[in-house]
């Protein structure tokens, strides 16, 4: 007998959105409303919660804060801190090259959802999201906090809070949500 595996995300994807919505709203409730999930299903960072959820989360989040293009705006936000046990071996990694090797192999430990590939080109490295098959308009707010996160990431972990640190292209399959500079 084969059973269904679901999809999950640890609690930690779930966090920025969380902080977001309670500070729009005054409380995490409608959070907890629009994914069928309580305040007690947050209470461990490592714990495992369902992928449509997060889906939910971020579709109310984006709802409830008025901000279409809150992705980007948290992931800019982000630490790596912020990403538990991957943001810790990212932060005693000696580069930033093996930061991102060690975040895509042990990605698994807090995402069974989507995974990253990251590809080394001559002298700059792409990093391609693998979704589930769903809507692009489902996923744009991961792909986007993904990448707004992972530029975040490594400005942080070079110490180059500056522009010497950014993206030489940026390709979605989507159209923003809004005006991006």
């Amino acid at each position: 007998m084969t059973s269904a595996v679901t999809s999950t995300v640890t609690v930690q994807f779930f966090r920025p959105l969380l902080q977001a919505v309670e500070a729009a709203a005054g409380s995490p409730q409608l959070l907890y409303d629009a994914t069928g999930l309580a305040a007690d299903d947050f209470a461990e960072s490592e714990q495992l919660l369902p992928f449509p959820a997060l889906v939910a989360a971020w579709q109310a989040a984006i709802r409830i804060c008025r901000e279409p293009l809150l992705p980007l705006r948290l992931g800019q936000r982000s630490h790596p801190g912020d990403f538990g046990i991957l943001g810790m071996l990212a932060q005693s990694s000696s580069t930033l090259g093996e930061a991102l090797e060690l975040g895509v192999r042990y990605e698994r430990l807090v995402n069974q959802s989507f995974g990253s590939t990251l590809l080394l080109l001559d002298d700059h490295v792409a990093n391609r999201l693998e979704l589930p098959p769903l809507p692009m308009d489902t996923l744009r707010p991961m792909v986007e906090f993904d990448f707004a996160a992972l530029v975040s990431f490594g400005k942080f972990l070079m110490r180059t809070p500056d522009e010497r640190m950014s993206p030489l292209r940026v390709s979605f399959r989507h159209q923003p949500a809004g005006p991006v500079r």
